[in-house]
């Protein structure tokens, strides 16, 4: 641990955490409307789960429609390389 209070490893291991929404540390006040923050950070988890449930369904339907294994993708909105279907995945 370096001791910055405000390094993004080391803060919040000490009680300084940053809100990902508006970027005000609590050290400073916390952020300035906690509800639309916190909203907004519900929001942005909601669709990185949907992101990753979206590559998991990807995943299944190479496996089971094409017998293929996928280690990892990048992006979570990938027709199938084989048959470019994807609107059933969502």
């Amino acid at each position: 641990m370096c001791g910055d209070l405000y390094c993004h490893s080391c803060g919040p291991a000490q009680g300084n955490c940053k809100c990902p929404n508006c970027g005000v540390w609590s050290m400073d006040g916390g952020c300035a409307d906690p509800v639309a923050c916190e909203a907004a950070n519900k929001a942005a988890c909601e669709a990185e789960f949907q992101a990753y449930q979206a590559m998991d369904n990807l995943e299944k339907h190479l496996k089971e429609s094409h017998g293929m294994t996928v280690l990892m993708y990048a992006e979570a909105d990938v027709n199938c390389p084989v048959c470019k279907e994807l609107s059933s995945l969502l």
